[in-house]
């Protein structure tokens, strides 16, 4: 517990003296190698410990969504975190966040490369200001990702979501998930959740075969009242790091150079059960994708309303959520934002 509040007392904004502050006190004494774009701008850190023949790359990021320090307070590189009886870990409206994402999904690193799991270990920079360090990653070190089978991320809300789809297109696939959710046990009760938004391992679906995001306990992320289910890490912690990972072949099945779309499924059904129930959309959006800015931007508004209809409704929620992320990402890379807008925006998001 004291390793885990260790790296959530620390505010981790991108380009922050806490980011650098943890980096050094966190990342760099694993011996981790900088991975530099052409500007010579560090985008990830990586730590090695294939053992020769892991195709297994484990993700995480550094950064949070931390902004300027509170008023009445000067210290911008540290914030106080408690622990409920039942384990949830939290901060006050002191906070902008927790941390938690993606703090917890670092902490199950770190205990992985010091319990010698196998495997390739990348520490992603800016991932809340749009994925900027996987984004330079998949420009620049194509060649060298290549090398990898499986982009395993732990950047996911819940307890129970081992993500297949993200933006609505197949990042993982099933077999894989299946096979995950068997080797972590049914007591954690991971499921197959096609609903997934957007975190690094999304930048390098055309790349590697097999990507996808784990839930890792947090939850109301990016604002105060985020919280940390530590029962949850702890449990996640000891399944993973139980597993002999050398010798588990896992799935290998689905193709980067292709395009699955999820599909729509019939209102009242559960995930997974899939209808087809594209030939009711407006035809000027894909049946496949829930839409993206562009697309937005490029249709009309009585399409959209049309699409709002006919569209599931776990559908049109996942697309709320990502434009408020969106939004939430361009204030906070605004070098002169507005705090009191800001606060406006997030009371109207409520």
């Amino acid at each position: 517990m004291e390793h885990l509040i260790s790296i959530l007392e620390t505010r981790r904004q991108h380009n922050s003296e806490g980011e650098a502050s943890f980096i050094e006190r966190f990342i760099l004494p694993l011996g981790a190698t900088p991975m530099t774009n052409p500007k010579g701008e560090t985008i990830a850190y990586v730590v090695d410990n294939t053992h020769g023949h892991s195709k297994v790359l484990w993700s995480a990021h550094i950064d949070t969504m931390h902004r300027k320090p509170k008023e009445g307070t000067s210290d911008s590189l540290t914030q106080e975190v408690w622990v409920a009886d039942d384990g949830i870990a939290f901060v006050t409206d002191t906070a902008d966040c927790l941390g938690a994402d993606d703090g917890a999904g670092m902490y199950l690193m770190f205990n992985m490369i010091m319990r010698d799991v196998a495997g390739t270990y990348i520490f992603h920079r800016g991932e809340e200001i749009g994925c900027w360090g996987s984004g330079e990653m998949a420009v620049h070190h194509t060649d060298w990702l290549k090398g990898f089978t499986h982009a395993i991320a732990f950047d996911r809300r819940g307890t129970t979501s081992i993500i297949t789809h993200q933006r609505g297109e197949r990042c993982c696939s099933d077999a894989l998930g299946n096979q995950l959710a068997g080797l972590f046990g049914t007591a954690m009760e991971y499921v197959l959740d096609p609903t997934g938004v957007y975190t690094d391992t999304a930048e390098y679906m055309d790349i590697i075969p097999e990507c996808l995001n784990i839930s890792i306990g947090y939850d109301s992320e990016h604002s105060h009242f985020e919280t940390l289910n530590t029962s949850h890490v702890f449990a996640l912690r000891d399944a993973i790091c139980a597993l002999d990972w050398d010798a588990i072949s896992l799935v290998v099945e689905r193709d980067p150079t292709k395009r699955e779309y999820r599909e729509q499924p019939n209102y009242g059904s559960s995930w997974g059960t899939w209808t087809g129930s594209k030939a009711r959309l407006p035809s000027n959006l894909s049946a496949y994708e829930i839409p993206s800015v562009e697309r937005i931007l490029s249709t009309s508004t009585r399409s959209l309303a049309q699409w709002v209809v006919e569209a599931d409704p776990d559908d049109v929620a996942m697309l709320l959520q990502d434009l408020a992320d969106q939004l939430e990402e361009a204030h906070y890379a605004m070098n002169d934002y507005d705090d009191s807008m800001y606060n406006r925006l997030n009371v109207g998001m409520m």
